[in-house]
């Protein structure tokens, strides 16, 4: 027995049909958008997290001018690094904030740069600042990288394993300028002058317990790029600041993470050039491999004001 189908019913089972299909051809490629995730497929962009470095400094106060540099520095490196599709296709992302160098401060801005979620930390800048936020830093597993702290407490005392710099502590700094005045420049009696300041009367302390690099092709570059977006000379601390924000940017690309642990291991067992030198970072957080500069002042002459 035969049926009979009219047109509309034809038009029916066509359109039923395609809807069949077509749900059939995005189930596929779900599927297959799913398998080919599974085995290793690059990520969109949309799906790349920028890594955020948080910059920690005075960046207003009487001490503005050791921060403001470290701001510069972090800058080129990320604009550069950006140039050139970021850290393993992640772009970075800065976050400057300001501690004016004041450790009360300082533990305030520690736990806000927490709560963006940072990836690393470039800073503080004065010593009692940087301690008062490293514990925070510590249990949060945030590593922190300062350019200026010298305190050798910082490192020499063990409290603090998620801290390294790239200056010289106090110590170290004090042993170098004594070698040089009585052997170099063979010295026999030396003054000890100091400003009374946390860095300036513990350095002069060093110095009596024992009585940065200029033409590194990587520091005249980078001193060059300052000159030509900044229009002048950087200021203090510039160059260990720009070696930081390499070393730091360099172990997340060599380890392809983010990870407190994986970080901390590539700092000490991974070299990266730098304005300061070819350098890594002992077991204590210190860099190994910094280069020292020594100026020498000569032919000082007096400065007259007046009318003639």
């Amino acid at each position: 027995m035969s049926k009979r189908y009219s047109k509309k019913s034809f038009r029916t089972v066509t359109i039923t049909l395609g809807v069949i299909i077509l749900a059939g051809v995005l189930l596929y490629a779900c599927g297959e958008s799913e398998k080919a995730a599974e085995e290793g497929a690059p990520p969109t962009e949309k799906q790349l997290e920028a890594i955020k470095l948080a910059v920690v400094g005075p960046h207003s106060g009487d001490l503005a001018s050791y921060g403001i540099p470290t701001i510069k520095a972090a800058e080129l490196v990320v604009e550069h690094r950006n140039s050139m599709n970021g850290v393993n296709g992640r772009k970075i992302e800065l976050i400057v904030e300001d501690d004016v160098c004041k450790p009360e401060v300082a533990a305030n801005t520690a736990t806000k740069v927490v709560g963006e979620k940072v990836h690393a930390v470039l800073g503080h800048i004065c010593s009692g600042a940087t301690k008062a936020a490293l514990g925070i830093y510590k249990d949060s597993s945030m590593v922190a990288m300062s350019p200026s702290a010298t305190n050798p407490a910082l490192t020499q005392s063990g409290d603090h394993p998620n801290f390294y710099r790239t200056i010289a502590s106090d110590d170290a700094q004090a042993k170098l300028e004594v070698d040089f005045a009585i052997n170099t420049l063979k010295l026999k009696k030396i003054a000890v002058l100091h400003d009374k300041g946390d860095y300036g009367k513990g350095l002069a302390e060093f110095v009596k317990g024992f009585v940065d690099t200029s033409n590194n092709p990587m520091a005249v570059e980078a001193i060059a790029a300052h000159k030509k977006k900044y229009g002048k000379d950087p200021g203090a601390f510039f160059l260990n600041a720009y070696s930081a924000a390499l070393a730091l940017l360099n172990v997340i690309e060599k380890t392809g993470s983010t990870d407190y642990a994986e970080i901390k291991k590539a700092l000490r067992t991974e070299f990266v050039a730098t304005p300061l030198g070819i350098i890594r970072f002992d077991e204590r957080g210190d860099a190994i491999g910094v280069g020292f500069s020594m100026y020498q002042v000569q032919d000082i002459r007096p400065l007259v004001l007046g009318a003639a």
